[in-house]
């Protein structure tokens, strides 16, 4: 099992704590409490996600392209590119649903267009989600719709402006926030040129430079497109890019002892696979997706705060700033007059 130290599982707490400072920082917020439909209530509510719909590539595919084609084969686990669970699963079972609640048309070798990288006319990620929503399935307001792609773009798609994958991104979140989805979890794209088929080669340096302008372009269309969406649909982003970065860097934090190499090598597997990083050349080890999913939920727990349910009064933090000084003005001039 993977075991990340406290100091690696601490964002939950860090991100309650800047949204208390700036909310106690500001004069004159309201502070409901508890009070249902209050303008405070979050509109993402974690505790009452109850499906899961994944759009992708093989770093999210429980085995779509596998049923398709055989591959890939043993000893790549029931048909995932890993050599275990995937991320996704994992993330199911932290949010404590069963494995049906988890509708996955993820496909490995999917670019963020309708293109397929590996096999000619098999999805791309518009094509996974256009074949979704053809099927007219019914729109579940408590669903978490999850996108990443984009990696197949730049290693097998010949990809070098990443304003374009940005932009299908953004048509696909569109399309689902067109649909219904309100809860989107949109997935950043880890340094492609540390990976161990592209580390130490030609493409290691132009591999870096797309994927942080990739990420660069991402958050700033997720951000234009949260204010063109409105409060009706939540964009949650999840930057994996950094969960990769702190694991190449402190693989001791993770129970890693190879952050560099793939434990698959041809078919002969390492001896200690829960120890590597990487399964294969660009995949990741299913404790590597452990350290996905775990991130993930902590990212989603970030961006939750559950719906109050009843009023005990409300109150102006301005004016209590108002009252605390005027007391403390009286308490010392009380004293003053009576030395």
């Amino acid at each position: 099992m993977l075991v990340k130290k406290p100091g690696i599982t601490s964002k939950k707490a860090i991100a309650t704590g800047i949204v208390l400072t700036t909310a106690f920082s500001t004069v004159g917020v309201s502070i409901a409490l508890l009070f249902p439909n209050s303008a405070l209530a979050a509109k993402f509510n974690l505790d009452k996600i109850d499906q899961i719909y994944t759009f992708g590539d093989s770093l999210s595919d429980t085995g779509n392209f596998f049923q398709q084609t055989g591959f890939p084969p043993s000893p790549y686990f029931q048909g995932r590119f890993s050599n275990g669970s995937v991320w996704i699963e994992y993330l199911t079972q932290s949010l404590g649903l069963p494995a049906i609640a988890q509708s996955n048309f993820a496909f490995g070798g999917a670019t963020t267009g309708t293109d397929n990288t590996v096999i000619p006319g098999f999805p791309g990620l518009q094509t996974e989600i256009g074949g979704f929503l053809a099927s007219n399935p019914p729109v579940n307001p408590n669903a978490l719709y999850v996108v990443w792609a984009g990696a197949n773009d730049y290693l097998g798609g010949g990809v070098t402006n990443p304003n374009e994958p940005v932009d299908r991104l953004a048509t696909a979140i569109n399309s689902l926030a067109g649909f219904g989805a309100q809860n989107i979890l949109v997935v950043n794209l880890p340094d492609l040129g540390q990976l161990p088929g592209t580390k130490n080669t030609p493409f290691e340096t132009p591999l870096d430079i797309l994927s942080s302008a990739h990420n660069f372009g991402l958050a700033n269309k997720i951000n234009q497109l949260q204010t063109t969406l409105g409060s009706d649909v939540n964009l949650i982003s999840f930057d994996v890019n950094s969960l990769f970065r702190q694991a190449i860097n402190n693989p001791q934090d993770f129970g890693f002892t190879n952050v560099t190499d793939s434990c698959l090598v041809g078919v002969t597997v390492c001896s200690k696979p829960n120890e590597y990083l990487f399964w294969d050349d660009i995949h990741p080890t299913t404790v590597g997706h452990q350290a996905i999913a775990n991130s993930a939920y902590e990212t989603l727990q970030a961006a939750s705060v559950p719906e109050p349910t009843f009023i005990v009064g409300t109150l102006s933090f301005g004016a209590y700033l108002a009252y605390s000084k005027k007391r403390q003005t009286k308490a010392k001039a009380k004293a003053t007059a009576n030395t």
